[in-house]
């Protein structure tokens, strides 16, 4: 099941972000990319509390999605978003229909950073 505000409209792009934001380890992965850019399969797994072949399944959602991109740095490989922004937007739209702590404390993270930047 998908919630959408009937004020906005969503492009296929954000249907998409949107559909993998409702899973929940997708979601903590994107969060855990906003705020630490550049994190790897390992250390996404120990911020997420999941194992690392759950994360990878999810990264892996992600990257089908184009979401995220894979930077290879040797033998390991870092993750970054495609939009963050877009992301972070749709997070903060549609933070009520997640129930997720993490994403209420992004959310007030994000929001301070915002208004900072207008200061």
């Amino acid at each position: 099941m998908r919630y959408f505000t009937r004020d906005r409209i969503l492009e296929e792009k954000e249907k998409n972000i949107l559909s993998l934001l409702r899973r929940t380890g997708c979601r903590h992965i994107l969060i855990n990319l906003l705020q630490n850019k550049g994190m790897n399969n390992g250390e996404l797994s120990n911020a997420i509390g999941l194992a690392p072949s759950t994360t990878s399944w999810h990264l892996n959602k992600l990257l089908r999605g184009q979401v995220i991109t894979k930077i290879k740095n040797g033998r390991e490989s870092h993750f970054v978003l495609n939009e963050p922004e877009r992301v972070a937007e749709l997070l903060i739209c549609y933070k009520e229909s997640f129930l997720d702590s993490l994403l209420d404390n992004f959310a007030e993270m994000w929001d301070l950073k915002k208004a900072r930047k207008k200061d």
